[in-house]
């Protein structure tokens, strides 16, 4: 998209400091293995394998797959100004304020907080070539005979790589002829299929991202013959897209067109690239903005044979919901969210060639506390059929922004907070899908907003015996548990009882005879909805 869519017993006071740092110890490490690894499953390893290498991909199948031969899934975010912002004078080549010069890491520590573990990286056909009249800061050429654009795109990707992010490399900009495409909202804005400039464009970039195994090519953004207000879901627009044809130049979101051009079609620019780079994975989408899905087996696979010839080509498919921003937006439910009478080709598709939905966001921009949210539904009949079928459907976030309801996936550039919109997709990967999967009802409003908790009974230095009654106070807490440190236990700390909320604070009835007689720490620890932790703790002695 660009602009055209409307997670032995010590001194007592020692003891309480050491045991509370434990605890927030052992919760730190448990969010950052969750989430900061790129997500695989478990499986056999295949006789299929990515090209050796601390970070590789590769086709084999139907799924995504890294060097050791496991499937990956692939689960992230897509930038935003790197498409435009190197056609507009002094504007850069980033969005986000936090980039300076080859320094990433503000945001990619931000991007692996999430879990995020591929960032589509949307390219600008002429700063890649330095024509059209692009500012000199963007054509200027290098040592290496790349321009200032191209090695800027290259160390982010190098960056994103060393973090274990994949990256994307999408041709998502371009014009024909002598235009230059700035997307500043008035003209140039959004061209419907590649053109002779994209033949040279992959030449370039191919060979540039050769050696790189984490690397996956997006062919072209969003191809929509025959214009911008027609339906392409035709044989005639499905031919055009896999073979080129001519086409209006309408590059504005009213249609308006300026006369036409000789689109190229995906097979020319995959055959381009394959000249250069035999062994990159490929992504083609289908008319109406890489929106429809019926067709594309038939176009991309005729007869099962994949039209590239080193048969490492899988289906890019862009969704934005509510329904009707998008072909494939109809229900929330991936294995039917496409128009009749065909609704499931994204999981048809899927059962031969990885699926890769590189745009999805919600236009509404609510979060998945709202009942009208569709992306939080949505994702999860992903992972359902990803981890029942074992189908590889990944999905790429419109977008890494804290631009509005650009959608955004973010409120902030330094941190990463999840805007409502991006809570959905937030709690999906690191709460309640392939990232950890213990946690459920992730709201927006407890990012960033801890937990707290008190022991209320019994009071430090309590003796208890026989039956008992625990009770702590907590806020912005989803669950509280009692806990006990000391004596047989030591420092493990098993939960001796989960508390009920009530009216009186969070209640639970504990046995003492089930433990020994003897000096312990009680903790009463609380949980919010993202896995934010805290505990209280009062020494206690057990004499039965």
């Amino acid at each position: 998209m660009t602009g055209r869519h409307a997670k032995p017993l010590i001194g007592w006071p020692a003891a309480v400091s050491v045991i509370a740092v434990c605890i927030l110890l052992m919760t730190a490490l448990v969010a950052l293995t969750s989430s900061n690894q790129p997500s695989v499953r478990l499986v056999t390893p295949s006789t299929c394998s990515a090209p050796a290498g601390a970070l590789t991909i590769t086709i084999c199948g139907n799924k995504w797959v890294n060097g050791s031969g496991k499937d990956v899934v692939l689960r992230g975010a897509n930038t935003e100004g790197t498409q435009y912002d190197c056609a507009q004078s002094g504007a850069g080549f980033f969005d986000d304020p936090t980039v300076s010069g080859t320094n990433f890491s503000t945001e990619i520590a931000a991007m692996k907080a999430w879990g995020i573990n591929i960032v589509r990286v949307n390219l600008n056909e002429e700063c890649w070539l330095g024509i059209n009249g692009v500012p000199s800061t963007t054509s200027a050429i290098g040592q290496n005979g790349y321009n200032a654009y191209a090695n800027a795109m290259g160390n982010y990707v190098s960056a994103l790589n060393a973090a274990g992010i994949y990256a994307e490399v999408d041709l998502h900009l371009n014009a024909p002829g002598t235009e230059i495409i700035e997307d500043e909202g008035n003209d140039d804005f959004q061209n419907p299929m590649p053109e002779s400039n994209s033949i040279t464009f992959w030449a370039s970039v191919a060979k540039y991202f050769a050696s790189n195994h984490a690397v996956i090519f997006g062919v072209f953004n969003e191809p929509f013959p025959v214009n911008y207000n027609s339906d392409g879901d035709t044989a005639a627009g499905w031919g055009c897209d896999l073979n080129g044809c001519t086409v209006n130049d309408c590059t504005d979101s009213t249609g308006n067109c300026s006369g036409t051009y000789a689109g190229v079609g995906m097979k020319t620019l995959i055959d381009t690239i394959r000249s250069v780079d035999k062994t990159t994975p490929l992504l083609v989408g289908g008319p109406d903005f890489a929106g429809d899905m019926d067709d594309w087996l038939a176009t991309f696979y005729p007869g099962g044979v994949s039209i590239d010839p080193d048969n490492l080509l899988a289906a890019s498919v862009h969704i934005y919901f509510p329904s009707g921003n998008s072909p494939c937006s109809v229900t929330t439910n991936v294995t039917s969210s496409c128009p009749s009478p065909d609704a499931g080709p994204i999981t048809q598709v899927a059962a031969k060639t990885p699926v890769l939905i590189d745009e999805l966001a919600d236009f509404s921009c609510s979060g998945n506390e709202s009942t009208t949210s569709s992306l939080t539904p949505f994702l999860k009949t992903i992972d359902y059929v990803d981890s029942v079928t074992g189908d590889d459907i990944g999905w790429v976030a419109w977008a890494w922004t804290t631009s509005g309801c650009d959608p955004n996936m973010i409120t902030s550039w330094t941190t990463g907070a999840p805007s409502p919109m991006g809570t959905a997709e937030y709690c999906e990967l690191n709460l309640d899908g392939v990232n950890n999967g213990s946690l459920t009802n992730c709201k927006i409003s407890d990012v960033g907003n801890p937990p707290t908790t008190s022991v209320l009974i019994p009071s430090s230095g309590a003796t208890l015996s026989g039956s008992t009654t625990l009770d702590a106070s907590a806020s912005n807490a989803s669950s509280v548990e009692f806990r006990l440190f000391g004596g047989i236990y030591g420092f493990s700390g098993p939960v001796i009882c989960t508390a009920t909320p009530t009216l009186y604070g969070r209640l639970c009835g504990w046995n003492t005879s089930t433990v020994p007689n003897g000096s312990y720490i009680l903790v009463s620890e609380a949980f919010n909805s993202v896995g934010s932790a805290s505990s209280s703790d009062v020494s206690i002695r057990v004499n039965n």
